[in-house]
């Protein structure tokens, strides 16, 4: 048997264990094929922040998504398949919004998974991520409008107050109050991921999504 059909084999016999709710053999998954799919996605984002973002997001549908995985269907087409239009959605929602300069005052920094996270950090940090967007939810409904519309929607704080027709100086603090208030929500539910040997980069919070 060749090289490729030995990977083959692995790979059926990491399926068969994953159903089984193998978490281990779950991580190894990810380590024979993280680099994979995190190329993939940089080819077709050109971006190595976002493809890292993709290669987070592919591996949580992963395995959250792992009973969808046809019988008899190999598990790298599956994971090229999410992986592709796991891109595409990207790109779509580049089309619609296009990037908008971040000012420092309205920046939240937040971890973002490294590519040498291990895998279950990975997935871990993935979800607790998505746990973010639940704390989010909280907020009031005047500073979410404005949180959303300039972290989610890039518009500027001139198109902002425009849209809710408030004053510039109103939209300014309520982002303030927004940005405070989801940092506080954050602390509250204890959402930080556990302490590293090596310190975490932050980014921004528009690009959580």
């Amino acid at each position: 048997m060749g090289a490729q059909g030995k990977e083959r084999s692995e790979d059926e016999r990491l399926v068969a264990l994953i159903r089984r709710g193998d978490r281990q053999a779950f991580d190894r998954l990810v380590i024979q094929y993280q680099g994979r799919v995190y190329y993939t996605a940089l080819r077709m984002l050109h971006q190595h922040e976002e493809a890292l973002d993709v290669a987070q997001d592919v591996f949580l549908k992963v395995w959250m998504q792992f009973h969808s995985l046809k019988r008899g269907m190999k598990v790298y087409c599956w994971l090229y398949r999410i992986t592709v239009n796991t891109c595409l959605d990207r790109l779509r929602w580049r089309k619609r919004h296009p990037a908008v300069p971040l000012s420092e005052q309205d920046v939240v920094t937040i971890p973002e998974w490294r590519y040498e996270t291990s895998p279950r950090q990975m997935l871990e940090e993935a979800l607790w991520k998505r746990r973010v967007e639940a704390a989010l939810e909280r907020l009031p409904a005047k500073q979410k409008a404005v949180f959303v519309l300039r972290h989610y929607q890039n518009l500027k704080l001139r198109e902002i107050a425009e849209v809710l027709d408030r004053p510039l100086g109103t939209i300014k603090a309520t982002l303030h109050q927004a940005i405070h208030r989801l940092r506080a929500e954050i602390a509250r539910e204890d959402l930080l991921p556990v302490e590293r040997d090596e310190p975490v980069r932050g980014r921004k919070a528009e690009e959580v999504r």
